[in-house]
């Protein structure tokens, strides 16, 4: 558990679990921020790195409209982002979907030309 924030961080099943518990007033809605940096888990090949990041839906939980934005290291330019519709940025990838089955991001990157 994070001191500072009293959010759960774990791992189960080889993935990095978070949980908080916020509370909301009904008919309202509030935001939820993860800065999380990845352990190293960048796969490379021929010069093109991927990662993956695995979004999965809590069971019996309802549909939620979810935001993630991977950015890239410093000195990296994207090559591509799966799903299709991913938005790019120059520093990376923002996503927005509803998150009502398990999901998963990839993008690719490489080293800018110098």
């Amino acid at each position: 558990t994070d001191e500072l924030t009293a959010t759960r961080i774990q791992t189960s099943l080889g993935k990095t679990v978070f949980g908080q518990w916020i509370e909301t007033p009904a008919q309202t809605g509030k935001a939820l921020t993860f800065t999380y940096v990845t352990p190293k888990i960048v796969t490379t090949k021929k010069g093109i790195s991927s990662y993956t990041l695995h979004l999965d839906k809590q069971s019996g939980a309802r549909s939620l409209t979810t935001q993630v934005r991977i950015t890239l290291p410093e000195g990296m330019s994207l090559v591509g982002t799966l799903p299709e519709g991913t938005q790019t940025t120059p520093k990376g990838v923002n996503w927005t979907g509803v998150l009502d089955k398990d999901k998963e991001i990839t993008i690719f990157w490489k080293k800018k030309k110098e």
